[in-house]
């Protein structure tokens, strides 16, 4: 089995033994790329990664059963 690379700044990060610091955030209202990124934005330079959630209007109920 080979270990896949991306070549990307945190997989290089990770790989170099670095603390590494992520954030993460819902989408903004509209979710366009650009609300997105300005949302992300402020996290610039804090963060070395962002994961913007899928599901944040998402809820859990319980059954009425």
């Amino acid at each position: 089995m080979t270990n896949p690379k991306s070549n990307g700044r945190l997989e290089a990060l990770l790989r170099s033994g670095a603390f590494v610091m992520t954030a993460e955030t819902s989408p903004a209202d509209g979710a366009t790329a650009s609300a997105v990124l300005a949302r992300a934005g402020c996290l610039k330079g804090l963060a070395d990664a962002v994961n913007v959630t899928d599901g944040a209007g998402a809820r859990t109920h319980m059954s009425a059963a």
